[in-house]
């Protein structure tokens, strides 16, 4: 939004001066999610390595070492997203601004939630004091799930302060090798330029690992170039033959209609009776001829015509 509607971080940058409120609420969001203590990622990420801890010892140990190889990642890609967004110059076009409070607000809710959120997991003793075990026991409550897929419920491993020690250390790792890298310009700058192979390695990276190619070049053409055909003849065969008799029959049943019952039946017998109207005025005009001695015939002769009848029949 306040950087004109692009998601690309290589056209940010910058941003810091011109959205402190986003910067602010980004970099308290962006410790939670790397798991620094207090905040609240600090305590769900706390709790996946305990559990692929105890987890390894049914044979699952790669669980742990993802787990511990992700949080180093997480740490760093997002401190990464932090340098490219809002700070250096910016890249883009326009002149990007704040947000709106109907934004910020919502963020500074967030941001403050996850600071917050993740004190209901300290241990009984620390909340009691400050009145909060209560209200902690209650969203916990009802954050368990109602139904279990098995009898033994959810896993609740003891806490452990060595594994909480190892997940710390690992965002902060990630934050403090990323800000050398980016900040300090410490590293090995360049190198996909001096080195084929971390230049190859980078554009495999890139590029997604290929996965676009492969589901859009492969996947996609293989499946897509045989069903397009086989609709596209459907289509032409099926679809469009159906539509087209189904054109064509209407089209001479119309015609046929038109010709045979329109034209002859009803305009034949609307004609008719017009003919037979004119055909009548013209036999009656020859009586009206404007003459009152054959007004006077007629009218004798009918009276005569009336009387013979009346004779007959009284």
């Amino acid at each position: 939004h306040a950087a004109h509607h692009t998601f690309d971080m290589r056209k940010m940058g910058g941003l810091k001066k011109e959205m402190p409120h986003t910067y602010k609420t980004f970099v308290i969001s962006t410790l939670a999610l790397a798991g620094v203590f207090p905040f609240a990622g600090f305590w769900s990420k706390d709790e996946i390595l305990l559990g692929s801890l105890v987890g390894q010892e049914n044979g699952y140990p790669l669980m742990l070492i993802f787990g511990c190889a992700v949080a180093l990642m997480t740490a760093a890609y997002m401190t990464r997203v932090i340098w490219y967004t809002f700070h250096g110059e910016f890249r883009g076009h326009g002149h990007p601004h704040e947000s709106p409070k109907v934004m910020t607000i919502p963020l500074w809710i967030l941001a403050g939630m996850a600071v917050l959120a993740g004190a209901f997991n300290l241990p009984a003793p620390v909340l009691e004091p400050i009145g909060l075990e209560g209200l902690a026991h209650r969203i916990q409550t009802y954050a368990e799930p109602s139904v279990y897929l098995s009898g033994l419920g959810l896993s609740h491993p003891d806490p452990s302060l060595a594994m909480a020690l190892v997940g710390l250390a690992l965002a902060i790792t990630g934050i403090l090798v990323t800000y050398l890298y980016y900040w300090k310009r410490i590293g090995l700058h360049g190198l996909t330029e001096r080195n084929r192979y971390a230049r190859n390695g980078y554009t495999f990276l890139e590029n997604k690992y290929y996965l676009d190619h492969l589901y859009n070049d492969i996947v996609v053409e293989t499946v897509k170039r045989p069903i397009a055909k086989w609709a596209n003849n459907f289509n032409q065969n099926v679809l469009d033959r159906a539509v087209n008799t189904a054109g064509e029959t209407a089209r001479d049943t119309g015609r046929w209609v038109y010709k045979w019952i329109d034209q002859g039946a009803i305009d034949g017998s609307v004609n008719a009776a017009a003919r037979g109207a004119d055909s009548s005025g013209e036999s009656l005009r020859a009586i009206q001829s404007g003459k009152v001695q054959n007004y006077g015939q007629l009218l004798f002769g009918a009276a005569a015509v009336l009387a013979i009848v009346f004779v007959i029949v009284v």
